[in-house]
């Protein structure tokens, strides 16, 4: 539901001095003029479906109860009106998620079971829907999943899903595992809970459909059927809490690792399928990485033809990916190599990375700013801002520094014969060796520098963002590793712990509040915290 004329796409400052914006990137001339950061520009289609839909539901409400002493049939301003009726009952979980063996005769029976995570059953009268979006003719599935495209997708990691979704053939259990997320972003984004039962209900079904997809075949190499499974990873994202291992979404990413075998080296031929591996590759070595087991040695082939036919996107996806692989794979071998091969492996390791950090940099530079220079009032860690290019790319650095705080956490781990190593040290005539006193105090160092990078981009997500409820979920993540961490300074454990609880009682973000819970009862991060960061 939009509104007939055409807002202002201008930024802030232009809109509030009536100015003339001219829309350059990366600042627009005024706000040059000026010496101020111009905070970007409005998304015109995205603020007539938010705005506007808000201004006519609550027209409609508002004449629904002036009407309310006609019959339950009259009509509302060319919409007739049924009384609601009581909230279905939310399906039980659904145990069946297979893949069945006549997909691969030769292959081991998989089976998964992502357990549907239900919160509160919620009753759906007229007080818990302020905007009256079950009043509108219009359906919430079809508002859910225009929110999804146009203020969701594009900082997230389906940045690729607003472009290439109409190239897919119409699929029930794609567009039903589209809305059950979709509704579950609305549902937050408007503070109405009552869209929740509806989503919930959208992702047993798609759960559904999709087990009858990869029952075949020619159905479960589709890239709807990738999609579906994607998105409702998602879904288990999103709703996730209570704090215990995050089955569903390990289930849907165990599903990914299959499908992607399956469909071999021809998702590379269209440009949707090499994103999906790209993304799903991403959720898979994330949760090896995680859980300290090696990645499955056929994503290792898929991963070197997908190097070599990178046409629908750019290297520095793949280098991602081959970081994130070897990461893996060294946590898993932790136990069964000295701590001098460890070592040396984990240096080796973080100057590849520090290589790929050195080309983002040149392909998409981080602004420094001094926070005086910025309107309004923002929370920075000791007063350094950092902006970037877009809220994609602020998720492609976080992720890269994040890693490899992980490195430096291992590293100093292991040097501090704290880990399961023998403590062991190299000859002294070797490189390695020469560097060996050395090395703990300049991880220590370099560790600090990484966390300060992070808490710079902090205001980036939260006050510089137009939409802080969504680019903010990618920091629970980061603020949590960082509030334990003990390579992390006082200062810097104080500023991730108040900006979680902010996140958690502004925007209502239940796994920042329980994040809160978790870095004050331990002093570990627990397993269920990395899916925030994917959604």
């Amino acid at each position: 539901m939009g509104f007939n004329g055409m807002p202002s796409k201008a930024c802030e400052p232009c809109r509030e001095k009536r100015r003339r914006c001219d829309f350059k990137l990366p600042q627009c001339t005024q706000c040059v003029r000026a010496e101020r950061v111009c905070p970007g520009y409005r998304d015109g289609f995205s603020l007539r479906l938010r705005d506007e839909t808000s201004a006519v539901a609550l027209k409609a409400r508002r004449r629904q109860q002036r009407d309310r002493a006609g019959a339950p049939g009259s009509k509302l301003g060319g919409c007739t009106t049924v009384p609601h009726s009581p909230a279905r009952e939310i399906p039980p979980p659904i145990s069946g998620y297979t893949l069945s063996p006549s997909i691969d005769a030769c292959e081991e029976r998989l089976s998964f079971s992502p357990t549907l995570s239900r919160c509160e059953e919620t009753k759906m009268p007229h007080e818990d829907d302020p905007l009256g979006i079950r009043s509108l003719s219009i359906s919430p599935d079809d508002i859910a999943s225009t929110y999804f495209m146009h203020a969701y997708a594009h900082a997230s990691p389906f940045s690729y899903l607003p472009e290439l979704y109409s190239t897919l053939p119409h699929a029930n259990h794609l567009t039903l595992a589209l809305s059950a997320p979709a509704l579950v972003l609305l549902s937050e984004n408007l503070s109405l809970p009552t869209l929740l039962p509806l989503a919930h209900t959208h992702y047993v079904k798609a759960l559904t459909h999709t087990n009858a997809a990869l029952s075949s075949p020619r159905l479960a190499t589709l890239d709807s059927t990738l999609l579906s499974v994607l998105l409702l990873s998602l879904f288990e994202a999103l709703v996730f809490r209570g704090r215990q291992s995050p089955v569903g979404w390990n289930a849907h990413v165990q599903g990914c690792a299959v499908l992607l075998r399956l469909r071999g080296e021809r998702q590379f031929d269209k440009s949707l399928g090499w994103h999906m591996y790209v993304h799903a590759r991403g959720h898979i070595l994330t949760s090896c990485a995680h859980r300290s087991i090696r990645a499955l040695p056929e994503l290792d082939l898929l991963q070197k033809h997908a190097a070599r036919l990178a046409n629908f996107g750019d290297s520095a996806s793949i280098r991602v990916g081959s970081v994130l692989d070897s990461f893996a794979n060294l946590r898993a071998s932790r136990k069964d190599i000295s701590v001098a091969e460890f070592v040396w492996k984990i240096t080796d390791l973080n100057r590849e990375m520090g290589s790929l950090l050195d080309d983002l940099g040149k392909a998409a530079p981080v602004q420094v700013l001094d926070i005086s220079s910025l309107p309004g009032r923002i929370c920075a860690y000791r007063d350094c801002v950092t902006i970037y290019p877009s809220r994609m790319i602020a998720r492609q650095w976080n992720n890269l520094r994040l890693l490899r705080l992980f490195l430096y956490e291992d590293l100093w781990s292991a040097l501090s014969s704290r880990g399961n190593i023998g403590p062991d040290e190299p000859p002294l005539e070797t490189p390695l060796g020469l560097e060996w006193p050395q090395i703990q105090q300049q991880a220590t160092y370099d560790a600090e520098d990484t966390i300060f990078n992070i808490l710079y981009g902090v205001p980036y997500s939260i006050e510089l963002s137009e939409r802080p409820s969504l680019s903010a979920r990618c920091l629970i993540w980061p603020l949590s590793t960082i509030a334990v961490s003990e390579l992390a300074p006082l200062p810097a454990k104080l500023f991730a712990k108040e900006r979680l609880k902010f996140l958690g009682e502004t925007y209502g973000l239940v796994q920042a509040r329980e994040s809160i819970h978790m870095v004050s009862e331990g002093e570990e991060i627990e397993d269920w915290i990395h899916p925030s960061f994917f959604s």
